[in-house]
């Protein structure tokens, strides 16, 4: 039952997380326009800071992986939640620091959703497979953004998504032969009389 919870709170986390960062890159993207270039940087910066908050977990013994966890989701929840509206307030009235204060909120999230991820695939899932999250989070992102915010999807982006899938069933798929054990060829022996 334990890890059921915890399935369902890491899920909400990610999908917390993916909302944050389309919000920041939608954001950025109505207020500084560009879009393509908001997207691609606030996607970039989120997927760094995923692989910095991976790094970090290495530092969490396992007797504090619950009650970290618990602190890493509410502030995801802090920074989320106030991200939009502090973001909104700081280009109203300091317009410079508005990039600077939009990566800085992105990276934290980032690092947090990348941290509690990364704790939870390691302790349930092969280091290979917990590694393609990085890799799939842009598929989602992309995804979210043609369906939530009606954002274009061009039909090379739908071929990096493919390139992208496809890699990651091969690392899965060669992974899972790997752990198969092989078959040996026993030759019967015979007893010498």
């Amino acid at each position: 039952m334990f890890d059921r919870i915890l399935v369902i709170s890491v899920f909400f986390v990610a999908s917390c997380g993916l909302a944050y960062e389309l919000i920041a890159g939608a954001l950025s993207s109505y207020l500084l326009g560009d879009s393509v270039l908001q997207f691609s940087t606030v996607i970039g910066c989120y997927l760094f800071a995923m692989g910095v908050g991976a790094h970090l977990s290495r530092y969490v013994h396992d007797r504090d992986v619950l009650a970290r966890f618990v602190d890493v989701e509410l502030a995801i929840g802090l920074i989320g939640g106030v991200s939009a509206a502090l973001l909104f307030l700081a280009f109203a009235w300091l317009a410079a620091p508005f990039r600077a204060l939009l990566y800085v909120i992105v990276f934290l999230i980032g690092a947090l959703v990348g941290y509690v991820a990364y704790i939870w695939l390691l302790h349930h899932v092969s280091v290979t497979a917990a590694s393609t999250y990085a890799f799939v989070n842009p598929v989602v992102a992309v995804a979210l953004g043609a369906i939530v915010l009606g954002e274009a999807v061009t039909p090379l982006t739908l071929v990096a998504a493919a390139l992208i899938v496809g890699a990651v069933v091969l690392l899965l798929v060669g992974q899972s032969r790997k752990s198969q054990p092989a078959i040996a060829l026993e030759v019967p022996v015979r007893e010498v009389a």
